[in-house]
């Protein structure tokens, strides 16, 4: 006897993870330019990539690289910063904020790894659940008679909550959290 295989269906996007991540991302960003920035006054900085998870350890290391030549040895690394004018509340909070994300990025580049946001089915089951509501609602707006009136919430009841109306297309669509097995009518 022969099994059908299974196939994710993509059958929905994520658009409120999508937007965070943009702003996350917009924000990483934004953190990472103004420490390298800051941290160009005073070093040079070849590979951006070298920095990854050690950003403030890093900074320190090239930077007493740098100046240690240049001030008594039993001078310590704070002064050092001190008599330099380093901003180093500025990094140390940049380098902090930078670690809070989660994001992978060349730093060269700015260039991340986008997640993919879709949302996929994950049985046969749900495959079968998400085609039939998807039949179930090409038959309502493709037979619908002209003169007949439908109200969407008497259709949304009536197939207990498997159609959702969507108010950016106006019309009923598969619901999402009915198929994954999320949706509990109360």
């Amino acid at each position: 006897m022969r099994t059908k295989e299974f196939k994710p269906v993509p059958i929905g996007y994520k658009e409120h993870e999508k937007r965070q991540f943009e702003l996350d991302l917009s924000t990483f960003t934004s953190y990472l330019n103004d420490f390298f920035s800051e941290i160009a006054k005073y070093i040079e900085v070849k590979d951006k990539n070298a920095f990854k998870g050690k950003f403030l350890n890093m900074f320190l290391d090239l930077f007493s690289e740098k100046y240690k030549s240049q001030f008594p040895q039993f001078m310590s690394l704070e002064k050092v910063l001190e008599l330099c004018e380093v901003n180093t509340d500025k990094i140390k909070t940049l380098a902090f904020k930078i670690s809070e994300f989660k994001i992978e990025i060349d730093l060269n580049t700015n260039e991340a790894k986008i997640p993919d946001f879709t949302i996929y089915t994950e049985s046969i089951e749900e495959n079968l659940l998400y085609k039939y509501a998807s039949e179930i609602e090409k038959a309502i707006y493709d037979n619908k008679p002209t003169e007949i009136t439908f109200f969407q919430s008497d259709l949304q009841r009536g197939f207990s909550g498997l159609l959702l109306y969507d108010f950016s297309t106006q019309r009923l669509k598969p619901n999402i959290g009915y198929i994954k097995g999320n949706y509990r009518r109360v």
